[in-house]
């Protein structure tokens, strides 16, 4: 009976954690993404086109008044990104995060802004993208980019990708960073058709007529 007991318990450990994983995929039409829906994110997928797609944050607010420094990571899902049948994603990648406002007041007041992630090109090299600064532009607001090689491939996979932003303010001084839906962390690629065998087959046996052509007229 104990055996019973523990092996119903082992299945419904088990079950619960398979249930855990909620796998979404998003065709769009070239390539499909797919990412845990269940995971702890701070941005939702928006966006989604044939170049690329972007990540939207959710409401985030983070603020030091003569507090030290306060830091707070976000998080994005880990994704795949899969070139559909009769396609690959061209030959790079490029990410970029933008428009995030950063607000400084008093003599101690800074904000920082850093991004980095795991990127693993399928049948191909991975690529570990240190936590980079962001720029901080005259307008109030941090933006970056940042680009990979592809090679073409058919897919590749983007894991423990995190915004860390900090704010530190001293005495009689105030700093803080807001992010919202309108700002987002962006992926583009150029997903670029592949030829099926047949339309090679005919491309060379057209070259082949126009070659045998021109040696006729200089004949």
């Amino acid at each position: 009976m104990k055996l019973k007991g523990f092996a119903a318990a082992a299945a419904l450990l088990a079950s619960g954690l398979a249930s855990a994983v909620t796998p979404v995929t998003v065709n769009a039409g070239a390539y499909s993404i797919t990412y845990d829906g269940a995971a702890a994110s701070d941005f939702v997928l928006s966006h989604v086109t044939a170049a690329g797609f972007e990540w939207s944050f959710k409401d985030v607010q983070l603020q030091s008044f003569a507090a030290g420094a306060v830091t707070r990571e976000l998080l994005l899902p880990d994704f795949t990104v899969t070139a559909n049948a009769g396609w690959n994603l061209g030959s790079s990648l490029s990410s970029s995060a933008g428009n995030v406002v950063f607000f400084e007041f008093g003599p101690s007041a800074s904000t920082h802004l850093t991004a980095g992630g795991t990127l693993s090109v399928l049948n191909g090299s991975t690529y570990v993208l240190p936590q980079t600064p962001l720029v901080k532009s005259s307008g109030g607001y941090f933006h970056g980019s940042s680009s990979a090689p592809l090679g073409d491939a058919a897919g590749f996979t983007i894991k423990d990708a995190k915004l860390v932003l900090t704010a530190t303010a001293g005495a009689n001084s105030l700093a803080a960073i807001t992010g919202q839906s309108q700002n987002n962390v962006a992926y583009a690629f150029t997903a670029q058709a592949v030829p099926e065998p047949e339309t090679y087959a005919l491309l060379m046996a057209g070259l082949g007529v126009i070659g045998f052509v021109a040696r006729r007229r200089r004949g």
